[in-house]
């Protein structure tokens, strides 16, 4: 803001000056110089003092100026560098937060595939499980129907022996049945060897 040099009052600028007549005096003649007085002096003096002043003073506002308008600038262009600070650190801000919030999700996404996954796993466990303890019971049946087989077999081979050997059941007819024909091939046996005998004679 620019302000206009410090003016002189017209009231300062004039000094009261004693006048010719005053009582005591004699009266100067026309044309004549008046003598410089000690007022006069001194009004000089004071009048210029207060120009010096004033200079001074203008001097030290348009110093004042500059300095406030260096200020005005320097703290402007702070002004600018923290703004620009600020949006470099919002921005930096908003991207670790779009970062986490990816690393969220992706996580998230991760744990949910790794427990669906788990479960899967689970489920086909106990398929597998159920499958295994099914098989073992089957080959446990199978086992033992083959066990029982194997006893059954045993102790009917154990039983015809026995039956075999004390002639028990179908058994002792068979070998009476042989022992019949044994004799009776013998009886024939014997039969023909004496009729051949008695051709021989004749």
């Amino acid at each position: 803001m620019s302000s206009a040099p410090i003016q002189i009052p017209a009231a300062a600028a004039e000094v009261e000056t004693p006048s010719p007549f005053e009582v005591g005096q004699r009266p100067v003649p026309l044309g004549a110089t008046m003598p410089r007085t000690s007022v006069d002096t001194k009004s000089s003096w004071t009048k210029n003092e207060l120009i010096d002043q004033i200079e001074q003073l203008n001097k030290k506002l348009e110093q004042e100026k500059i300095n406030h308008k260096e200020s005005m600038k320097f703290l402007q262009n702070q002004r600018e560098e923290l703004q620009q600070e600020l949006n470099k650190l919002h921005l930096e801000t908003e991207k670790i937060l779009q970062e986490k919030q990816d690393q969220f999700y992706s996580l998230s996404r991760k744990t949910t595939q790794t427990i669906d996954i788990r479960m899967e796993t689970m489920r086909k466990f106990n398929e597998m499980k159920k499958v295994v303890l099914e098989d073992r019971k089957e080959q446990e049946k199978q086992r033992q129907l083959a066990a029982e087989a194997r006893a059954a077999t045993t102790l009917q081979t154990w039983w015809r022996s026995c039956m075999i050997r004390r002639r028990l059941g179908a058994y002792q007819k068979s070998k009476d049945k042989k022992v019949k024909k044994k004799k009776g091939n013998e009886e024939k046996g014997k039969k023909k060897a004496g009729d051949q005998k008695k051709g021989k004679k004749k």
